[in-house]
This record gives C-alpha cells, structure tokens and sequence, in this order.
C-alpha cells in the first residue's frame, strides 16, 4: 500500500520555512518596542545613621535592641557604635546598667 506524502511535505517545508522568518519578525518588534519603567529605587542608609537616629529618639536602648531595630547583626552594630564613638559623634553616660546613650550634634 503506497500513499503519496508529496503535499503533507510540502505543507512541512513551507511552515519550516514561514516560522524562523516570523521568529525574526516578532523579535526584532520587541527590539524596537521597548517601554520604560520607572521602578522606585531605595537609596541606602549607612547603619551609623540609622543608629544615630535610633538612640536620638531612644536613648535607654541596649545595642541588641539596635540591632533588631535596624535589621542588622550585633557585631555590625558593635562596629559602628566603635566606630561613632572613635569619631566623637556617640557616648555613653552613666552605668552599665542604667545608662543612656548621648548623640553628639556635629555642624
């Protein structure tokens, strides 16, 4: 039993052919139509800023209080209260127990 295939692989051939060159036509209209966006972009504050604004307003916190504050570790803390405290800008007064952070205004 013999069946000719001739036109089925014709119809083949001829969609082989059609779709790279519609490939190429839909891609290079997606080149060429681009849309921006606007996406908001959060600018990053430095941890010894966060903390300085922190211990303003809240001057009887503990640094383990900071940190869990301002989304950081306590040894990233630590750095930046050793940090603020070398630069004249942090203190602490009173005991260790008891005490309160005092910021420094610097103009």
């Amino acid at each position: 039993m013999r069946t000719d295939c001739s036109a089925f692989i014709k119809f083949l051939l001829a969609a082989i052919q059609v779709s790279p060159e519609e490939a190429i036509t839909q891609q290079h209209a997606a080149q060429t139509s681009k849309t921006r966006v606007k996406t908001p972009v959060k600018t990053r504050v430095k941890t010894e800023d966060q903390i300085l604004a922190l211990l303003s307003t809240h001057a009887e916190l503990r640094l383990a209080d900071v940190a869990a504050t301002i989304g950081r570790s306590i040894s990233a803390v630590e750095r930046a209260v050793a940090k603020l405290k070398t630069q004249n800008r942090l203190t602490y007064e009173g005991p260790k127990k008891g005490g309160k952070w005092k910021v420094i205004r610097q103009e």
